[in-house]
């Protein structure tokens, strides 16, 4: 019945009104006046005056959502009244027409937002899609799968990089290992191993015929971290070494540091303490002298392991502290969980069990707000 009532009000509406609210549709339930006033094209005021005096007013089809101020612009928010209006309006399209009035969104999105574009990826990406333009569409699939990683969206995250992968063609490597990358990282820190090993797999192929010495130390730290993680430490400590021989003729601070800090971590894992420590060691001095803080705070952490089991509490909880503090600063929430993790057991063997608990809950509502499956599980235990 409803429908019927959508049909006899377009079938009856002037031309004008038509227009408008097919490229409305397009651009989605939601619209910018400033988009249609550009694809259309009519002036603005009039629009606005149709849109909240006729649609909004007197038939009840569309409502104002707001104005946003961006680089010293307005830009009018409307949405439908009703999800069935904006789909019956889009879907009497043909596949022509659709594509390249997808093509005039996109292109008004992107001249009304300008260098932040990127702050629409996703919807950008779904115009590009529509619209046949497969090599922008990757871009903003990129670019709105970091954003997603960014905020902890890990499935949406995945979703992007996927979508991303299937519009790249095979010849497009950099584009391929851009979206790779970054899905292996996202399947890492889901636990997902799986799928992980899948793209290290790939990875390993496109550092072959990409023949960039610094993407092969990359996929290489990599698959070694990955080695780590599912236990096997005699694999992931010769991959690790390998890293640091190779980082080091290459002059690359970062993975020499970040390598020795891995191989600490396998011999730990192993029981091998002192040498751990030692490893641990090169790494932290590498990272404080390269400025990498990231590195700096997960060597910590590590040293701050390997000294509550070798009995050294004292030293243990000043570097579980010092991890911490440069993980907040920074923002790195997993990492801040790790430590509180790590903190919490030192706190729990000195005998405070209060103060253990309370920073366990922080560490487990952290890992559940970013989606860390593993690390939640592994403070739970």
């Amino acid at each position: 019945r409803r429908e019927g009532v959508i049909g006899l009000f377009i079938d009856t509406a002037s031309a004008g009104l038509n227009s408008i609210l097919v490229v409305a549709s397009v651009e989605g339930e939601q619209f910018t006046a400033e988009v249609v006033s550009q694809v259309q094209p009519v002036e603005l005021r009039e629009l606005i005056r149709n849109l909240s005096e006729t649609l909004q007013k007197q038939h009840r089809l569309v409502h104002g959502q707001g104005v946003e101020r961006l680089r010293q612009r307005r830009l009018a928010h409307y949405r439908f009244a009703h999800t069935l209006m904006q789909s019956y309006l889009y879907h009497r399209l043909d596949a022509v027409e659709a594509a390249f009035l997808h093509e005039d969104v996109g292109r008004a999105l992107e001249e009304l937002y300008g260098d932040q574009a990127d702050s629409i990826a996703g919807q950008l990406a779904r115009h590009c899609e529509a619209a046949n333009l497969p090599d922008k569409a990757g871009h903003y699939l990129r670019k709105a799968g970091e954003r997603a990683a960014a905020s902890y969206a890990n499935e949406e995250a995945i979703g992007f990089f996927g979508r991303a992968l299937a519009l790249a063609p095979e010849r497009d490597l950099e584009s391929r290992y851009a979206s790779l990358l970054a899905r292996e990282k996202i399947y890492g820190h889901r636990g997902a191993r799986g799928a992980q090993l899948a793209d290290l797999e790939a990875l390993e192929a496109l550092v072959e015929q990409l023949g960039d010495p610094a993407r092969h130390l990359e996929v290489a730290l990599r698959r070694a971290e990955y080695e780590c993680e599912v236990g096997n430490y005699a694999v992931s400590l010769t991959l690790a070494k390998g890293v640091i021989a190779a980082a080091r003729a290459a002059a690359d601070a970062e993975r020499e540091a970040l390598a020795y800090g891995l191989c600490g971590r396998i011999l730990r894992h192993q029981a091998k303490y002192a040498e751990a420590r030692a490893y641990l060691e090169r790494g932290l001095a590498g990272a404080r002298a390269a400025q990498l803080p990231s590195v700096e705070a997960n060597c910590l952490r590590s040293l701050g392991i390997v000294a509550d089991l070798s009995g050294d509490r004292r030293l243990a909880r000043s570097c579980f502290e010092q991890a911490l503090e440069v993980h907040r600063r920074m923002g790195h929430r997993t990492d801040e969980a790790r430590a509180l993790s790590n903190l919490g057991v030192s706190v729990w063997r000195a005998g405070d069990l209060a103060g253990a608990q309370a920073i366990f809950e922080q560490a487990v509502r952290i890992n559940r707000e970013v989606g860390a499956r593993v690390n939640e599980g592994v403070v739970l235990a």
